[in-house]
Protein backbone atom coordinates (compact mmCIF):
# COMPACT_ATOMS: atom_id res chain seq x y z
CA UNK A 1 0.00 0.00 0.00
CA UNK A 2 1.25 3.41 -1.20
CA UNK A 3 2.56 5.29 1.99
CA UNK A 4 0.11 8.93 2.97
CA UNK A 5 2.36 11.03 2.83
CA UNK A 6 1.75 14.79 3.64
CA UNK A 7 2.96 18.20 4.31
CA UNK A 8 2.18 19.97 7.35
CA UNK A 9 0.87 23.49 5.87
CA UNK A 10 0.16 25.79 9.24
CA UNK A 11 -1.68 25.58 12.35
CA UNK A 12 -5.25 27.23 12.43
CA UNK A 13 -6.37 27.44 16.17
CA UNK A 14 -6.59 23.42 17.67
CA UNK A 15 -6.20 22.17 13.97
CA UNK A 16 -3.05 21.13 11.74
CA UNK A 17 -3.82 21.53 8.65
CA UNK A 18 -1.63 18.66 6.41
CA UNK A 19 -2.23 18.59 2.50
CA UNK A 20 -1.90 15.65 0.60
CA UNK A 21 1.87 14.94 -1.69
CA UNK A 22 2.45 15.56 -3.68
CA UNK A 23 0.10 17.68 -5.45
CA UNK A 24 -1.15 18.89 -2.02
CA UNK A 25 -4.85 20.52 -3.13
CA UNK A 26 -6.48 17.56 -0.85
CA UNK A 27 -6.08 18.58 3.30
CA UNK A 28 -6.58 16.78 6.00
CA UNK A 29 -7.19 18.36 9.35
CA UNK A 30 -6.11 17.24 12.94
CA UNK A 31 -6.41 18.13 16.34
CA UNK A 32 -3.42 19.49 17.92
CA UNK A 33 -4.23 17.04 20.97
CA UNK A 34 -3.45 14.15 18.72
CA UNK A 35 -0.69 14.64 17.09
CA UNK A 36 2.15 13.34 19.47
CA UNK A 37 5.52 14.01 17.23
CA UNK A 38 6.79 16.93 17.70
CA UNK A 39 6.55 18.90 14.16
CA UNK A 40 6.70 21.94 12.85
CA UNK A 41 5.04 23.66 9.54
CA UNK A 42 6.89 22.73 6.58
CA UNK A 43 8.02 19.16 7.97
CA UNK A 44 7.05 16.00 5.73
CA UNK A 45 4.84 13.27 7.31
CA UNK A 46 3.13 9.77 7.05
CA UNK A 47 0.10 9.76 7.86
CA UNK A 48 -1.85 6.22 9.39
CA UNK A 49 -5.44 6.60 10.23
CA UNK A 50 -6.51 3.70 12.43
CA UNK A 51 -9.70 4.24 12.62
CA UNK A 52 -9.50 5.42 16.32
CA UNK A 53 -6.50 7.59 16.06
CA UNK A 54 -4.13 9.04 13.68
CA UNK A 55 0.07 7.81 13.44
CA UNK A 56 2.13 10.76 12.38
CA UNK A 57 5.84 9.77 11.85
CA UNK A 58 8.37 12.31 10.72
CA UNK A 59 9.44 11.45 7.16
CA UNK A 60 11.69 14.57 6.50
CA UNK A 61 12.02 17.99 8.68
CA UNK A 62 11.85 21.68 7.07
CA UNK A 63 14.67 22.95 7.45
CA UNK A 64 14.04 27.02 8.31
Amino acid sequence: MEPNLYTLDRFELDYAIFLKRPEETDQLLIHRSEILTPIKEGDIVQIHDTGEEYEIHLVASEMN
